[in-house]
């Protein structure tokens, strides 16, 4: 990673007054953007819902039994009851529930969920929160949100073991405040936030990547 990395910390005196450096811990590593681009599309393809299935020929239970006589009658051919111009006949050339389930590479996965980390983080969007922020009052926690943005999107990454329920609480009715566990931490997620938010172990999370890579 070029550059320094240092990510602001949010604690009850308020936004910037420490920061943290993490340049020598990523050091070896360069985020890869395409990856990020390519798991991102995938991912975003399993949002998608499936295309409903019709009932083709195949799929019918009608009998195959011919309607009537070929010759002789004085009436136009007909074939089975199942032919999609007959009542409650299959469908012709219909969608045939197409998936879009997509399998990547889990160690490419990772490798995009640090990328994106470390792209926001150089750009100073990302922000680690103390553990002392769990005493504050409501309207402290609400000033220390807006103190990091009032209009853009907020992630909050945490572990449920870590607590920080009273924060969580405060600003749960803010319209661009969201909240992630670290077990369910998608790419999609982290790259829709305009800033996000880390725990202490949500630092420590995108540190085990380093070490799974």
């Amino acid at each position: 990673m070029e550059g320094k990395l240092i990510i602001e910390t949010l604690n009850q005196s308020g936004k910037g007054l420490e920061s943290i450096e993490l340049t020598e811990e990523f050091k070896d590593f360069a985020p890869n953007i395409p990856l990020v681009n390519r798991i991102l599309s995938l991912e975003r393809l399993l949002l998608r819902t499936a295309y409903p299935r019709v009932l083709n020929r195949g799929s019918l239970d009608f009998s195959s039994r011919k309607i009537r006589p070929q010759k002789h009658t004085g009436r136009a051919r007909q074939g089975r009851l199942g032919a999609p111009h007959q009542r409650k006949g299959a469908v012709a050339h219909g969608p045939n529930g197409r998936l879009y389930d997509q399998k990547f590479n889990r160690k490419e996965y990772f490798i995009s969920l640090l990328s994106l980390f470390l792209l926001k983080a150089n750009l100073s969007l990302a922000f680690l929160l103390k553990n002392d922020i769990n005493s504050l009052r409501t309207k402290d926690s609400q000033k220390l949100i807006e103190s990091v943005s009032t209009k853009k999107k907020i992630l909050f990454l945490f572990d449920k073991k870590e607590g920080f329920w009273n924060f969580i609480l405060a600003n749960r009715n803010r319209k661009n405040f969201s909240v992630l566990n670290l077990d369910d931490v998608k790419l999609n997620s982290l790259f829709k936030s305009d800033y996000f938010i880390l725990s202490p172990l949500g630092l420590d999370y995108f540190r085990g990547i380093l070490k799974k890579i």
